[in-house]
């Protein structure tokens, strides 16, 4: 588990729960602004099966290593009870199964703001999460004549319009 900001909040999980009790990682959030008389207010999670790990919080965010399902950020500047998830990465594709395999631990203090991701088999990830703390992709996509249902083995032009978003620009004609 990790505090927030002020101390008041733990967010806890349990590496075997999702294993032991089946069901989907879950992470609870304790208010323990009195030491003596912890209460349970909430619980949140990613919506997948993948076993909940390491978890961190910094400037309102939490960052959880969740085996499986990699790294996945939690929002909880708005509402610190009940955080929503703004951004993942999945450094094991195969599957969100409740086992232990990929992500093992992640660090989000480095002064760049990088993210460092420690995978099982994958080694290390270093990650830039600035778009999923800005509020998504760098990028949005349009496609003015719509997507086709079967691309011919050949290939197929297909018309794409890219405009930039949370503040990223792209350079007209690129």
């Amino acid at each position: 588990g990790w505090f927030d900001a002020s101390t008041n909040l733990l967010y806890q999980n349990d590496e075997l729960d999702e294993v032991t009790f089946g069901g989907n990682t879950r992470t609870r959030v304790w208010d323990v602004s009195d030491l003596e008389n912890p209460v349970l207010v909430n619980e949140f999670g990613a919506g997948v099966p993948s076993i909940d790990h390491n978890l961190y919080t910094r400037d309102g965010f939490i960052y959880q290593a969740n085996y499986r399902s990699g790294l996945r950020i939690f929002d909880a500047r708005t509402d610190p009870v009940n955080p929503i998830e703004v951004g993942f990465f999945d450094t094991f594709a195969a599957d969100d199964a409740p086992e232990f395999n990929g992500a093992w631990s992640v660090y989000p203090y480095f002064p760049s703001g990088n993210v460092i991701l420690s995978d099982i088999e994958g080694g290390l990830f270093v990650l830039d999460p600035k778009y999923a703390l800005n509020g998504g992709t760098p990028l949005e996509y349009a496609f003015p004549n719509g997507l086709p249902d079967v691309v011919p083995p050949a290939g197929q032009a297909v018309q794409v319009r890219i405009t930039g978003a949370n503040g990223f620009s792209v350079a007209p004609g690129t």
